[in-house]
């Protein structure tokens, strides 16, 4: 697998857009909306990285986010432009939903973790301790973040209509950097009477109409987004997320949970050791400014209380900065064993998948083996009860020819004792069955077992077990005429 830079892009159709996820994208949100948030498993946004989020507004314009008209506004407006009335905000389960159209879709744009961020901080030491501790106040946004923005909201622009792009925000306080765009699906229609062209709302008119054209379009617009925007910032073709494997249950569910956490730990130990590297570069820095005070007081460029005063500031950074490198090195011995003990427990899970796998493969065999069996006694049971007709309306046989068969199935046959015959042989293998499953009991209770019914030898194979069965049942079946009744 290439480990080159990818850039991701991901869409969904959807019925309308709702206050709460507009006020979302748009960080509509006060420092009290922020903690309640984060409060949520698999969720972490920085509100001191708040200030380095940003919208694209009409015209390529960078400016503060949540600075436009709130996005559930605009899609209202946009559609009563176009003639359209607005769906209402519904769940996806809400039965009403599947009598909907999709009326806007939602765009999210990222890449890679590095390259994404060092786009958006440099060389930064940004702390992504998810606990609150973290102080990103003093980070700036770089302008290449802003560039890529610009780039891609240019590219949407000319595919989709900038009338038709409702929301352009990018975030940059949450662990990776990444835009969402949001669109209203506008394709042109050529009316049948008029001959003139319409602008008519269409998610199926610009993502396909079934899953197949779905997946090609999805293709292309990886190679678009590639060739027009991201190959300018080193981020390759990325692969779709829509046509990616399937769910996995059990023993291959948690392989691939493992899977998708260790990557996660292993980015985690990455970024605590870039920001430690950041850190104690810092910390040296510190100290040559520290040497550097000594030898202006030596050539007497300051006095001892500028050097005092200066030194016991510098001494304070050194000393937190410190503090921190240590608290985040402790960190990184978390992360890295936790990623041993992962690492181990993937290969463990590796072991049981395969175990799994072959367990599925033979229960697949044993299950066909059954499957040929009910198929075999479902004609079986068709050819006895034609066979039945065919003998009720054929000549008494020879008593050479009944004597011949005496003690076959073919006998039972003729008599019209075979069902019973099959009974009774089923019973006697039921009772072998449990006879294999149940453990073996002392002491007295029960009736004796010595009756001359067959019993299964441990090393016979069913199947003969099933035939002398049958013999035994057909030979002990209870007497009958060995000739059928006279036909009147």
């Amino acid at each position: 697998m290439s480990n080159e830079p990818k850039g991701a892009m991901h869409f969904e159709g959807r019925k309308s857009i709702g206050a709460m996820e507009a006020a979302e994208n748009q960080r509509r949100w006060d420092e009290k909306h922020y903690q309640t948030v984060n409060k949520k498993p698999l969720h972490w946004y920085d509100i001191t990285r708040a200030h380095l989020n940003f919208e694209v507004a009409k015209g390529g314009i960078i400016q503060k986010i949540g600075t436009s008209k709130p996005v559930e506004e605009r899609f209202k407006e946009r559609l009563e432009e176009l003639g359209v009335k607005p769906n209402p905000e519904v769940k996806k389960n809400d039965p009403a939903a599947a009598k909907m159209s999709n009326q806007i879709v939602e765009f999210v744009f990222s890449g890679d973790h590095e390259v994404m961020n060092m786009m958006a901080f440099g060389n930064q030491a940004v702390d992504l301790e998810r606990d609150g501790t973290a102080d990103n106040s003093h980070i700036q946004r770089m302008n290449e973040i802003e560039q890529w923005a610009t780039d891609l909201y240019d590219w949407m622009a000319k595919k989709y209509g900038e009338e038709n792009i409702i929301g352009f925000d990018v975030h940059l306080d949450e662990t990776t950097a990444h835009c969402h765009a949001t669109i209203i699906p506008v394709v042109m229609r050529t009316e049948k009477k008029t001959g003139r062209e319409r602008p008519v709302v269409s998610y199926k008119g610009l993502f396909g109409k079934d899953k197949a054209t779905g997946q090609e379009i999805m293709k292309e617009l990886h190679t678009e987004l590639y060739e027009q925007v991201n190959s300018k910032y080193g981020l390759m073709r990325g692969d779709p997320v829509e046509i990616s494997g399937a769910q996995h249950k059990d023993k291959v569910q948690m392989y691939y949970q493992l899977k998708r956490e260790l990557p996660e730990l292993e980015n985690r130990a990455i970024e605590l050791r870039i920001f430690i590297s950041k850190l104690e570069l810092q910390y040296n820095g510190l100290s040559h400014q520290i040497e550097s005070l000594k030898q202006d007081l030596e050539n007497k460029k300051i006095t001892m209380d500028e050097y005092e005063e200066r030194t016991s500031e510098l001494m304070k950074q050194k000393i937190a900065l410190g503090d921190k490198i240590r608290d985040r090195k402790s960190r990184l011995m978390q992360c890295e064993n936790q990623i041993a003990s992962l690492r181990q427990r993937q290969a463990n899970a590796e072991v049981a998948v395969r175990q799994a796998a072959n367990n599925v493969e033979r229960m697949k065999e044993s299950q066909l083996g059954n499957s040929v069996m009910m198929v075999k006694g479902a004609i079986f049971d068709e050819l006895l009860s034609g066979l039945q007709i065919f003998l009720d309306n054929m000549p008494q046989p020879s008593a050479y020819a009944l004597q011949s068969v005496q003690g076959t199935v073919v006998e039972d046959l003729f008599d019209g004792s075979l069902s019973d015959v099959i009974s009774r042989a089923a019973g006697i293998v039921a009772a072998a069955i449990g006879d294999a499953t149940t453990p073996m009991c002392s002491g007295g209770g029960g009736g004796s077992s010595s009756d001359d019914k067959p019993k299964k030898d441990d090393d016979e194979d069913w199947w003969r077990f099933a035939h002398r069965a049958a013999r035994y049942a057909s030979r002990n079946k209870p007497s009958k005429s060995a000739t059928r009744s006279p036909k009147r």
